[in-house]
């Protein structure tokens, strides 16, 4: 518009001037953005609190590993793994000076995250139609720059596998998973993020980001016992912090209470939309339904060890195929190992994750009966092993528990 008005007034030679100038301008703004390393990353949780020893290990991995810089988080739904991996990113950036990437499977395509990813580095990947070309170029962009990766939230191998930048040593990746059976992250470094530490008292630390100073420390106890209910998952802790410090007329005596009154403790960890229930449904929803009737009969067990053998009495089924089961439960993080080695392993819920089991159950009217057979079964093994002290004192929290 300047250009055309002083051409109009005979000015030519001045208006080429001004138009080239601002020409370079743009150009310089441009290749500046272009030149800017990427840094994707979602924002840190100001609450962020423990998991030193998994921040060690990571940055040994991502940093000083030869042969390749990727390691797998895993863990139950609400444990913290998106968590820990933001705050890697933020920790690692003065590490690789091309950037930060970031994706999230479940809320994206592996087409959408290419073409991200090439946009970062000023390049339009959008001009290659199929999953295999558009990932080669994003992998030839990658190849000579030092980006850390985060692939967030993967459920399967396919959202993964095209998104895996050449293995040429300068590339660092983190993949977080409830998944420890995907194909995608074998040979990674494989590290497991579990509920807080105790011993640490982590959980209180939560607390402590939440409310103030002279409350933590005068309602440690409480706070504790608070935490041991919600079995330390960092999700749940740290609702209830949020509950007790924004909602009027708690305090930590009357939550407390309210945890011990109900048996549905989900519904006392949900603030807006943060919700370890729905968490439990996303890991659920990915079972076939003959596994999700099983997982629910586990409620029974109330966060219990049990056996294989005892899981089979409960669903009436082969203890061959329960033992099936529980290993496709625990490669979605949906139970843990207990004590004892195969072939005498024990399994058990999270206590959390044993109430969203139960719950299903009673939604399925699967209670009563198993509850029954539960009973049959521990009669029957007491009579069965009379005499074997060491064998009834592994089950002695199931049978005071009848």
């Amino acid at each position: 518009e300047i250009g055309y008005l002083l051409r109009s007034a005979g000015f030519n030679e001045v208006a080429a001037r001004i138009e080239q100038n601002l020409t370079s301008q743009t150009d310089k703004g441009q290749q500046s953005a272009v030149l800017s390393p990427p840094f994707q990353a979602i924002p840190a949780l100001p609450y962020f609190v423990g998991r030193q020893a998994l921040i060690h290990q990571i940055e040994e991995i991502l940093l000083t590993d030869p042969v390749y810089r990727a390691c797998c988080l895993h863990g139950m739904a609400g444990v913290g793994k998106t968590a820990l991996a933001t705050q890697m990113a933020y920790r690692l950036r003065p590490h690789f000076p091309d950037g930060v990437l970031w994706a999230n499977s479940q809320r994206s395509t592996p087409m959408t995250i290419l073409s991200t990813f090439g946009r970062a580095f000023g390049e339009d990947v959008s001009q290659y139609p199929d999953l295999e070309s558009r990932s080669q170029v994003v992998r030839q962009l990658l190849a000579n720059k030092a980006v850390l990766l985060v692939l967030d939230d993967v459920w399967h191998g396919q959202d993964v596998l095209p998104l895996l930048p050449p293995s040429t040593g300068k590339t660092a990746v983190i993949v977080t998973t409830r998944r420890l059976d995907l194909f995608a992250t074998v040979g990674m470094h494989r590290l497991e993020v579990g509920p807080f530490d105790t011993s640490q008292q982590v959980s209180l630390q939560l607390f402590g980001r939440f409310l103030a100073e002279d409350l933590t420390t005068a309602k440690a106890s409480t706070l504790s016992e608070i935490s041991d209910l919600l079995g330390h998952l960092p999700l749940a802790v740290a609702i209830a912090a949020s509950r007790l410090a924004y909602e009027p007329s708690w305090t930590p005596e009357a939550f407390l209470e309210r945890l011990h009154q109900t048996r549905q403790k989900l519904a006392e960890v949900e603030f807006e939309d943060q919700s370890v229930q729905i968490s439990f449904a996303a890991s659920y929803a990915l079972l076939e339904p003959k596994l999700q009737t099983f997982f629910s009969l586990m409620g029974v067990f109330e966060a219990r060890e049990f056996t294989p053998a005892a899981a089979a009495a409960v669903a009436q089924i082969p203890q061959r195929q329960a033992e099936d089961f529980l290993r496709k439960l625990y490669a979605l993080s949906l139970c843990q190992l207990g004590r004892g080695d195969a072939p005498q392993a024990r399994f058990r819920l999270h206590p959390l994750l044993s109430q969203y089991a139960e719950e299903t159950a009673v939604a399925l009217d699967h209670l009563p009966q198993a509850h029954y057979r539960l009973i049959n079964y521990f009669v029957d093994y007491g009579e069965k092993h009379q005499g074997n002290h060491q064998r009834l004192a592994l089950e002695a929290n199931n049978a005071t528990a009848l």
